[in-house]
């Protein structure tokens, strides 16, 4: 079980921008709620970190097995939700796109916190 104390620095390491604290943290915690899981994602792909491809990986893992269980719910059709969070990831550094991709993110990472049905805001892109 998760202490409330480990979450609270997990949080504060991850407002902080403390990227290296916030990996060491997370491997402490034994259920890293998806929210985090996003959280830390997010900012190591900010941070252009090389785990961030892993990570975001490891999330896409985490909502599939989450969704699967009926721990989460994505709004119909639910494989069109799960391609919206992959161009977010796919997305995330784009030069025009990432914005965009960006906030898919953190409108995801709002409805997670709210426990809403997860509805990614991020349409399919071709490259120009």
């Amino acid at each position: 079980m998760r202490g409330t104390g480990e979450l609270a620095d997990f949080d504060r390491a991850i407002r902080q921008g403390k990227i290296a604290l916030a990996w060491h943290l997370a491997k402490s915690i034994s259920a890293l709620p998806l929210d985090r899981a996003l959280s830390l994602t997010v900012l190591a792909g900010e941070r252009s970190d090389p785990r961030f491809e892993a990570a975001s990986q490891r999330f896409i893992g985490l909502v599939l097995e989450e969704s699967a269980a009926g721990r989460l719910k994505l709004k119909a059709p639910g494989n069109l939700q799960l391609k919206k969070l992959l161009n977010c990831f796919i997305y995330f550094d784009h030069p025009f796109y990432g914005p965009f991709a960006r906030d898919g993110l953190e409108g995801l990472h709002r409805q997670l916190r709210e426990e809403a049905p997860a509805d990614i805001d991020f349409d399919q892109v071709e490259e120009p």
